[in-house]
């Protein structure tokens, strides 16, 4: 079970968590993510930096919730929960993009499902 690595309390279904902050945010949100990741450091990393983003600067990114590391004596693993940033997902910009373009910035996102028009993508 994830729990609020502050409160100890559960992450589950809206509403779940006691914590004002942590219910008003989740029950707010419209779609949450649960990243995992067979280096937990990795996730633990992205949570620091995504913290870190949110406290310092204006840049948009997802709020993360938790994270949490995963040993079963076999597998070791780990789990963020996070939010959507709203914006324009990048295959959806695909016929926008020269293929370089599009092949520099997909390694570093991993795109959603297709969508067949780009009219919402928006270049410089």
């Amino acid at each position: 079970m994830l729990r609020n690595r502050q409160t100890g309390y559960p992450l589950g279904p809206r509403n779940s968590c006691p914590d004002s902050t942590c219910a008003s945010c989740v029950a707010q949100s419209q779609v949450l993510y649960l990243k995992y990741n067979s280096n937990p450091d990795t996730l633990r990393n992205e949570y620091n930096a995504l913290r870190v983003l949110k406290q310092k600067t204006t840049i948009p990114a997802p709020r993360a919730f938790d994270v949490v590391p995963q040993n079963t004596g076999e597998e070791n693993f780990g789990y963020l929960l996070m939010s959507r940033v709203p914006g324009t997902a990048l295959v959806t910009c695909r016929d926008a993009l020269s293929d370089q373009d599009y092949a520099n910035h997909r390694g570093s996102v991993d795109p959603a499902t297709p969508r067949s028009d780009s009219s919402s993508c928006h270049l410089p």
